[in-house]
């Protein structure tokens, strides 16, 4: 996969489960507790696409930076 294209996939299958049970769980206590645990979920998946964009990010910095170096060595 590419580019924060793993977490998100992740989150949005988070999301559609989420809509799943709401639709189909009927009792007042399991749509309480599903509620909270699809809650911990999304801000989980959420989270792993926040760390993800700055790990790619830092590899991008790293990358470039890699590159400046390069650019300025000598030509032997």
């Amino acid at each position: 996969m590419g580019w924060m294209m793993i977490f998100e996939a992740i989150l949005s299958n988070i999301y559609s489960l989420n809509n799943t049970f709401n639709d189909n769980v009927n009792d007042e206590f399991g749509a309480d507790i599903l509620t909270n645990e699809m809650a911990d979920m999304i801000r989980i998946g959420t989270e792993l696409c926040e760390t993800e964009a700055n790990i790619y990010n830092k590899i991008r910095e790293v990358d470039s930076r890699l590159q400046e170096i390069q650019s300025m060595r000598p030509l032997c």
